[in-house]
């Protein structure tokens, strides 16, 4: 395989993050006796924050504050990273820098806005491997649409079809196939499903093992 472009998502695929959230999210809701199941949180990874929103009022209620509920998940989490720091998914600066030696433009295209994401990149000194980084604040449709994808591609200017994108998220997943990308399923917290794999070409536990298939 010759891959000339790479597209990464971030929270759970670069980073270990997502576990955090949804920990941390389920800590809240049990201290305010909410009935917050797991499955409906592994169901918002990779979602706009709108779209998370959405789902959040549909089982609670509309007068569910969705925001503070996110913004107190949010400030617990950012003391775990004060004091531990973000985590790193395994293998993911191996294969950063297998990217970089074979010369293949690397960017980021997460749901996370712009902003935020260039903070946690550079705190965690991976901002350097990335040519570009797309925001979901930048993009109109989120994922699974693969407007993001497109973009990200766009702006290392290699067409989508010569980049391979790497998600762990179902929304994620569809988009890089939506976008005519060559797709890599990380799996962790998400096991897979028929319809995930179907829009995988690529499924592996670790980003490690992504290293054989495209230097």
């Amino acid at each position: 395989m010759k891959l000339y472009g790479m597209i990464f998502d971030m929270d759970g695929t670069l980073f270990d993050t997502e576990r955090q959230y949804i920990e941390t999210y389920h800590k809240i809701a049990d201290e305010r006796g909410l009935d917050l199941p797991r499955e409906f949180t592994l169901s918002c990874m990779g979602l706009p924050r709108e779209k998370v929103c959405w789902k959040y009022k549909n089982r609670f209620g509309e007068d569910f504050d969705f925001y503070e509920f996110r913004g107190e998940m949010f400030k617990r989490v950012h003391k775990l990273w004060d004091d531990n720091g973000i985590p790193l998914k395994q293998g993911a600066v191996g294969l950063l820098d297998s990217c970089r030696a074979a010369g293949i433009p690397c960017a980021v295209a997460t749901s996370t806005a712009r902003d935020a994401a260039v903070s946690m990149l550079k705190r965690t000194d991976i901002l350097k491997y990335f040519a570009a980084v797309v925001g979901g604040d930048e993009i109109k449709n989120g994922k699974p649409n693969p407007d993001i994808f497109i973009e990200a591609a766009r702006r290392i200017d290699v067409p989508p079809e010569r980049c391979g994108g790497v998600e762990d998220s179902r929304n994620g997943i569809l988009g890089i196939r939506a976008a005519g990308m060559t797709s890599f399923l990380i799996y962790d917290l998400l096991k897979p499903d028929g319809e995930m794999l179907s829009a995988a070409d690529y499924v592996f536990d670790s980003l490690d093992k992504i290293r054989d298939y495209i230097i």
